[in-house]
């Protein structure tokens, strides 16, 4: 009977300290104005981009509007990388513009973590298409 009554209190810990470490309102105080700023946000760019991949779209959470904000800062300014919408993304997006975040953290998650594949416009594509896809599928997003 101690042991039930231990679980619950062990999940709501676990509980407690995943919400902690997915608090994006730190980002927010991130510089990105050189170079060396974008290249050491990058753990964060890839963290932000598994957020928004993993939840679904919500304007009134705050750590998904952070997480967003954030991802596509940096995505307007990084040098390294080159993203770009084309035309089959822009005709899966053009009936729900909040895929085009979605599309950008799969694009910025696939590029982080694949410096040595190939980075044309097609490739991209060719990887997070159907990740986009899939993400639409799901009845929770």
């Amino acid at each position: 009977m101690n042991s039930k009554m231990l679980n619950p209190s062990i999940l709501a810990i676990g509980f407690a300290g995943k919400s902690y470490s997915e608090d994006f309102s730190q980002p927010s105080r991130i510089q990105l104005s050189c170079k060396a700023d974008y290249v050491n946000a990058e753990k964060k760019v890839l963290e932000c981009a598994n957020y928004l991949i993993s939840n679904p779209f919500d304007r009134n959470n705050l750590n998904w509007e952070s997480a967003e904000t954030f991802l596509l800062l940096w995505i307007n300014g990084t040098s390294d990388f080159k993203f770009k919408i084309n035309k089959t993304v822009c005709n899966i997006i053009q009936s729900n513009m909040a895929l085009i975040s979605i599309y950008f953290a799969y694009a910025a998650k696939f590029l982080l973590e694949n410096r040595d594949k190939s980075t044309s416009e097609k490739d991209i594509c060719d990887n997070v298409l159907p990740l986009l896809l899939d993400y639409c599928k799901n009845l929770r997003n």
